[in-house]
């Protein structure tokens, strides 16, 4: 009789430690999964952070070519203006000297 309960306690307590062994096997291969999943999500968020970086980059290079073209404009509308307005005033006479060919007269 005793030598049948001793029995049944060993073969409770190996059962126990084959599911414990099952547990342990699947949390190895959780921790396993989750560990391979951040390094997954580690790698995206470093590429979109480069990929935001390079847009910023991008946007901020467009900004700068749009106001070397934006000055650009400016200045060839204001030689413009300064043209037109020589053209509207005839000669500039401001230091009364003008000259004819050659020779210079007050």
């Amino acid at each position: 009789m005793e030598k049948s309960v001793v029995l049944k306690n060993l073969q409770k307590e190996v059962r126990t430690q084959e599911k414990l062994k099952e547990q342990i096997s699947e949390k190895k291969t959780q921790l396993k999964q989750s560990k391979e999943k951040e390094v997954m999500y580690r790698k995206w968020y470093k590429k979109l952070n480069r990929l935001e970086e390079e847009k910023h980059r991008r946007e901020k290079a467009i900004e700068e070519k749009m106001k070397g073209q934006i000055k650009n404009e400016l200045l060839a509308e204001t030689v413009d203006d300064s043209s037109v307005a020589k053209e509207e005033n005839g000669p500039d006479y401001t230091e009364g000297l003008f000259s004819l060919g050659s020779e210079t007269y007050e």
